[in-house]
């Protein structure tokens, strides 16, 4: 990832964080998966109207298109408040970090976005699946999930296990101090179908990080990242030398743009 971020032009990869493209893009239904859908999106020229927008009954996720992070949840019929429509009416003119420049290429705003039922509940498990050209070499599965707001975003704790795709044994990675799930596993409606999925979506794609939810039987992108924890090592206790090892081209697309985006 710091080679990429290094030596890629972030042209190459910025689409990938701009969520306006992510629902366009056609692979993913193709994959058998769904998006989030857009329900309002604000830029300098309408940032204005933030303000008024009022959250469908099933509630809403308001979120920065340009930057990581920035996420408040909107209860039915709910508003954004005075201050947080400050907040994002100033983030909009700001640019993200520098560690991550390939964000300098994605359209300014603030989108907001269906609130799927896997955010409500802390029984459904999130999927991220570290993927190299269609093979997936592990899954992060998080577990309990907790969200609150703090310091203004909404922030989700969970504990966590690292294992094969098939579930069919577990892995001695870590993630830092974050606790690992000692509960018993079980693979969820839609599990299998999930993985297919990220298997077709990363193909043609040397390597990214597919977040992946399950709703109802069905697979939900969350997030496709090609700098996943802004480049900085997020596997570890050998684990990045084990993802290491399934990295076979250091071109972004190896078989060409054409195959990896259609």
């Amino acid at each position: 990832m710091q080679r990429r971020i290094a030596h890629t032009d972030p042209r190459q990869y910025a689409r990938f964080a701009d969520r306006l493209w992510l629902n366009r893009w056609r692979k993913v239904a193709r994959c058998g998966a769904r998006v989030p859908a857009i329900l309002a999106f604000f830029d300098a020229r309408n940032v204005s109207l933030l303000a008024y927008y009022k959250a469908p009954a099933s509630g809403a996720v308001v979120k920065l298109n340009h930057m990581a992070g920035q996420v408040h949840v909107l209860a039915a019929g709910a508003s954004l408040s005075i201050s947080d429509v400050t907040r994002y009416t100033t983030l909009l003119q700001q640019s993200y970090r520098k560690q991550e420049p390939h964000y300098g290429f994605v359209q300014h705003g603030v989108i907001i976005e269906e609130f799927i039922s896997a955010f409500k509940t802390s029984k459904s498990p999130d999927y991220k699946t570290y993927s190299f050209d269609g093979t997936i070499a592990l899954v992060r599965i998080h577990f309990d999930r907790r969200c609150s707001v703090v310091r203004g975003t909404y922030a989700c704790s969970s504990s966590y296990l690292y294992v094969d795709p098939t579930h069919a044994y577990t892995l001695p990675f870590s993630r830092g101090r974050v606790p690992r799930y000692t509960g018993q596993i079980i693979r969820p409606c839609g599990c299998n179908a999930t993985i297919q999925t990220v298997s077709c979506m990363s193909s043609g794609i040397n390597f990214a990080r597919v977040d992946m939810y399950i709703v109802n039987c069905t697979p939900f992108l969350g997030e496709f990242t090609m700098t996943p924890h802004g480049g900085n090592e997020e596997v570890t206790n050998g684990g990045s030398a084990y993802l290491g090892s399934f990295v076979h081209s250091e071109h972004l697309f190896p078989h060409g743009e054409a195959f990896a985006l259609s």
